[in-house]
């Protein structure tokens, strides 16, 4: 019996963090880190793309001005290991 194994990779990707809301709000760090794994064959850096990571501007902590990242979307063909920073924190800013 002979059984084929593709080997399976370990990479980052590091993407900009939008807000679900849509709403334009300054966010820090506006940029997430996601390590995922895939398979030798099934990776093309063009599935890179399809990481969204996200927030939701309506689930604001207002004590810490922080707010939980997620994926919204991730490549069929990944598995995520993590995500880096877990939460960001909102700035506020003024308008003169």
């Amino acid at each position: 019996v002979n059984i084929d194994i593709e080997p399976l990779i370990e990479h980052y990707v590091t993407t900009k963090i939008r807000d679900i809301q849509n709403t334009k709000i300054n966010i820090y760090p506006s940029e997430a880190r996601i390590k995922f794994t895939c398979l030798q064959n099934d990776f093309v850096n063009s599935d890179t793309a399809l990481f969204l990571p996200k927030i939701d501007s309506k689930q604001v902590n207002h004590k810490t001005n922080k707010c939980l990242v997620f994926l919204k979307d991730v490549p069929r063909n990944a598995t995520v290991i993590s995500v880096e920073p877990k939460e960001v924190e909102i700035l506020l800013t003024k308008e003169k």
